[in-house]
């Protein structure tokens, strides 16, 4: 399995109201804020009620995080 995601998480409640305008600005600065992550994992099942799980991400802030997660899929 392979993901990627990009979003802008946090912004001021002061910076609300200036986002939001209509202007030329608008795309560029709300874009140049924007956080990026990708990584990648795979599944096994071990048994017909226990699968095992590891996945690895990276981004600008972290590297190399990895989840591990033993049970149902869902």
């Amino acid at each position: 399995m392979v993901f990627g995601e990009a979003g802008r998480v946090f912004i001021k409640n002061g910076e609300l109201r200036q986002e939001f305008r209509l202007n030329d600005n608008i795309i560029r600065r709300i874009a140049s804020n924007f956080r990026y992550s990708y990584g990648g994992g795979f599944r096994v099942a071990l048994s017909a009620a226990l699968v095992a799980r590891i996945d690895v991400g990276f981004s600008d802030e972290e590297r190399g995080l990895v989840y591990l997660e033993f049970g149902q899929t869902f």
